[in-house]
């Protein structure tokens, strides 16, 4: 509190957490304990917590798909303990497979991380992670472990995108999992898993194959995770004013062809084979003159980007509710910016600007709009 009061006097503006600690009920137990005090709940923004799944390198697959659950099941046990207090954001610093730096666990034995943090499998799990922690109620997600054996890029000097990193720009882009994009409420048949070990008495449903959907400005994406290593078979109905879907999946030997579209059609209802242990997105359009937004009355700058994703060039779409100075950039999905579209004052209305991207690779690319104040970001999908 001495701290936060320090911080706040010179950066009024600053959001204020405290230390991130492993589980939901550490930091929830530390989070109530901290607003019980006066001035408690004016010094304390964000609560952290890292979570990772197993600290013991003979952990079965199975065993640490299992926990794969607690990251929806720690944000609700930190609400639960911070009750009464709804603006305190939830912020996931940390996931992984497993949090072993040394082979036996120990300070001084032989440095040792386990393979699965960066295989096939460790992209699975962290889009579970992901997926499972905003359906929980963590607002941010902060992966800090980038390179190595915890992270998405090979260490120095041989840089290299290990697995994990295409499973992201999968989910961040044709599964639209990105801010302003909605967690919709999913129903399946399966039955839920028995015995699973659940965290801190929360008791969120694991299936073999989890379903999940996200609805942005462009449609609906269906995210299924198949979590077991044998294959399994699933049928997808076309969630409402919708119309054609593409197909992604992320699996053993389709890292970065993942952003590559396996199928475009039409049908309705699909029956799908999914493979043991990987990422299936079906991607829906939004049918013609259905609006995905449903915030009446909106007054804020908006862009879009059709179509997405797209083999060929791409419009964006700016919509200004009053003139402004804008400035519209395209960066590469690790921020490099790439082109200005725009940097200019544009009257009130919709204006479209063509973006042709030939020769681009293949990948998540975003569109930023500043117009006045206001900024969006959009991602958008170079299918090869």
């Amino acid at each position: 509190l001495d701290a936060a009061r320090a911080i706040r006097d010179a950066d009024p503006g600053s959001a204020i957490g405290g230390p991130s600690g492993f589980s939901g009920w550490e930091n929830g137990y530390w989070a109530a304990r901290v607003l019980s005090r006066p001035d408690g709940p004016a010094l304390l923004d964000v609560v952290s917590s890292n979570l990772f799944l197993s600290w013991n390198a003979d952990d079965t697959d199975a065993t640490i798909m299992g926990r794969t659950i607690w990251y929806e099941e720690a944000p609700l046990k930190i609400r639960t303990q911070t009750a009464g207090h709804p603006d305190l954001r939830l912020m996931l610093d940390a996931y992984n497979v497993s949090a072993l730096w040394t082979r036996d666990g120990t300070p001084t034995g032989e440095l040792w991380t386990d393979p699965r943090n960066v295989d096939t499998f460790g992209g699975v799990v962290q889009t579970a992670a992901l997926l499972h922690a905003a359906q929980g109620g963590f607002d941010i997600a902060l992966r800090w472990e980038t390179l190595g054996g915890f992270g998405v890029l090979r260490w120095y000097p041989a840089f290299e995108e290990r697995a994990p990193y295409y499973a992201w720009q999968l989910l961040a882009g044709p599964g639209r999992l990105m801010p302003g994009s909605t967690l919709l409420r999913t129903a399946t048949t399966a039955a839920p898993l028995p015995d699973l070990p659940h965290h801190s008495g929360m008791n969120v449903h694991g299936y073999d194959v989890q379903p999940f959907a996200v609805r942005d400005e462009t449609g609906v994406s269906v995210v299924l995770l198949n979590k077991t290593p044998e294959a399994q078979t699933v049928m997808v109905a076309r969630p409402a004013g919708m119309a054609g879907h593409t197909l992604y999946r992320f699996e053993d030997g389709r890292h970065a062809e993942a952003l590559t579209p396996l199928d475009v059609c039409e049908a309705g209802t699909l029956d799908l084979t999914l493979p043991g242990t990987c990422v299936t997105v079906v991607h829906y359009a939004a049918a013609t003159g259905t609006a995905t937004e449903t915030t009446p009355g909106r007054t804020r700058p908006s862009l879009a980007v059709a179509p997405n994703p797209s083999i060929g060039p791409v419009t964006l779409h700016l919509t200004l509710p009053e003139p402004a100075s804008v400035r519209l950039d395209v960066r590469s999905a690790l921020g490099r910016r790439i082109a200005t579209l725009a940097d200019e004052v544009r009257g009130a209305g919709t204006h479209t600007l063509p973006l042709d991207m030939q020769g681009w690779a293949a990948g998540v690319y975003w569109a930023q709009l500043c117009a006045g104040s206001e900024c969006t970001v959009r991602a958008f999908t170079v299918a090869r």
